[in-house]
């Protein structure tokens, strides 16, 4: 469970600057958009706030007086492509290599953890879109600091039906490997994504764009938003995680919204990430920038 820390204040300020830079505003109007935006968030600020509950509403609110709706699209449209530039790689010399069964899960949860590392925008880990592939690759190079991946293939090798609750956009492509991974172990692999654009994350679109057309793709909330809310999800969302057998949930959103004892999910969930941010470290106890495979029991 993670709440909001001093730091956190650095961060999403910071957040809001950086979205604003990108809206094309001019120089008047940013400045008052960034006051306005600020102003309003002193009322959302509190010791027992979520970090993703408080970036999905400062992302929503800067699009929404800005007019952008997707101001980071350009951004992780280029770290999409950074990563693409390396996919082929990763795939043949990381994860082919790797013996089947097992070692091949870890390897694919570990390519998959370091690729959360590609996100732009965090204060304590800031990643320039272009550099988006080198960051995968170094996150990758230092293993897991905690690593469930054991007691989550003992669940999967029994699962059935399986959802991955994706992340960002440039990851996602690594994420791919692994719905194509479980996919060729016989699981029904369902994938919930944004319903449009949240910070970088990949919308709906952006993952069917991706992924082979007879992979079902899910909203996962009725409105962007980082992490997951029961009182925000789909209808639809839902169902399928009742239905599953495991979920792979990836990202800090999720890890930060995930761990709230009211938004535990039912089925067992495998948390993949790195620990871009001091707060989320320690509450995880990893070094900063550590890939994490952390297992919530349902």
């Amino acid at each position: 469970m993670v709440k909001v820390d001093p730091l956190c204040a650095i961060c999403l300020s910071s957040s809001v600057v950086k979205l604003v830079s990108v809206t094309k505003l001019s120089r008047s109007e940013s400045f008052a958009l960034i006051e306005r935006v600020l102003r309003e968030f002193r009322a959302k600020w509190s010791n027992e706030a979520v970090p993703a509950d408080l970036g999905s509403w400062l992302a929503r609110r800067v699009a929404e007086l800005s007019g952008v709706e997707d101001p980071y699209g350009s951004l992780k449209r280029r770290a999409m492509e950074s990563v693409r530039s390396g996919l082929t790689l990763l795939l043949r010399e990381r994860l082919e290599r790797a013996e089947e069964g097992y070692p091949r899960f870890r390897e694919a949860a570990l390519l998959s953890a370091a690729a959360n590392a590609s996100e732009v925008g965090v204060q304590d880990h800031p990643v320039e879109p272009g550099e988006a592939y080198r960051a995968i690759v170094s996150a990758a190079a230092k293993g897991f600091a905690v690593d469930h991946t054991k007691e989550a293939y003992e669940i999967l090798e029994r699962a059935e039906k399986v959802t991955l609750m994706a992340d960002n956009l440039g990851e996602f492509l690594v994420d791919a490997m692994m719905v194509s991974l479980l996919r060729d172990m016989g699981k029904e692999v369902t994938v919930l994504a944004k319903p449009g654009p949240a910070l970088d994350d990949v919308t709906v679109q952006e993952a069917k764009e991706i992924l082979p057309s007879d992979v079902i793709v899910v909203p996962s909330s009725t409105v962007p938003r980082l992490g997951f809310r029961r009182a925000d999800a789909t209808e639809e969302a839902l169902e399928v995680l009742g239905e599953s057998d495991l979920v792979i949930a990836k990202g800090m959103g999720h890890y930060e919204t995930l761990t709230e004892p009211e938004e535990k999910l039912s089925v067992p969930t495998l948390l993949l990430l790195t620990a871009k941010c001091r707060p989320v470290a320690k509450s995880v106890g990893v070094p900063l920038g550590s890939p994490v495979a952390l297992m919530l029991e349902s």
